[in-house]
């Protein structure tokens, strides 16, 4: 049977189940986390209350308080399982452990009645349009020089020559969006929106300013092209 049902994202999700193991439909809202078709199987169980009866997606947490989470096949469904770390759905994508894990819940809880649901779902993101442009690149360029760093640790009571001090430290020169405030705090780390091109690993101690402007130079070319392209 092919269920194809439209979430509230606009996202097409499709959910194929066996016959056998359908009793109502599916209804998604929630999105997977990143595209892709994935099948993967869950546990239901049998809900009886006093109006209706159904089957449900079981708490695993109050039915398996006696079973060690980090071990399979209880783990696969668990959030250290693989299929929630891939796409956020409690789940396992093996059938063989799928089907150990229907035995063992229901040797350990006789009393109540499980199933096990084969899942397959295809979810597809398309940008229809985008309004926020993304800001431009512009270079970034941190340093200290020896005369600095003399100058901080004297006035703070510290002897320079206990450091090796060279004529740049702490160098770091990047590209970087220009609204990226916290990357331009930051030191030291790269991420979509700051680039680190140059840093203390490409200095020796003799560095002179000409090899800081050459650095400036490359960083400014670079930037250039970024924005010359938009990306």
């Amino acid at each position: 049977m092919n269920l194809k049902i439209r979430d509230s994202s606009m996202v097409y999700a499709d959910t194929y189940i066996s016959i056998s193991t359908i009793i109502d439909n599916i209804g998604r809202t929630k999105m997977l986390r990143k595209d892709g078709t994935y099948t993967f199987y869950r546990i239901q169980h049998f809900q009886k209350g006093e109006k209706d009866e159904k089957w449900v997606y079981s708490d695993l947490g109050f039915f398996c308080k006696n079973f060690d989470f980090k071990v399979d096949p209880y783990r696969s469904f668990t959030a250290i399982g693989e299929c929630w770390q891939e796409i956020g759905e409690y789940g396992c994508y093996d059938l063989s452990n799928s089907l150990q894990f229907l035995k063992q819940i229901s040797e350990s809880c006789p009393n109540s009645q499980f199933r096990l649901v084969k899942i397959h779902i295809t979810q597809a993101t398309n940008v229809e349009k985008e309004y926020m442009k993304k800001a431009r690149w512009k270079v970034e360029s941190k340093y200290e020089t020896k005369e600095e760093l003399y100058k901080f640790y004297k006035e703070n009571g510290t002897d320079p020559e206990d450091f090796d001090i060279g004529e740049f430290n702490n160098v770091e020169i990047s590209v970087i969006r220009e609204n990226d405030k916290l990357g331009s705090k930051s030191y030291g780390w790269n991420s979509m929106d700051k680039i680190i091109l140059f840093n203390d690993s490409n200095f020796n101690p003799e560095a002179t300013n000409k090899d800081i402007e050459w650095c400036k130079q490359v960083a400014e070319a670079f930037c250039n092209a970024l924005n010359e392209k938009e990306l």
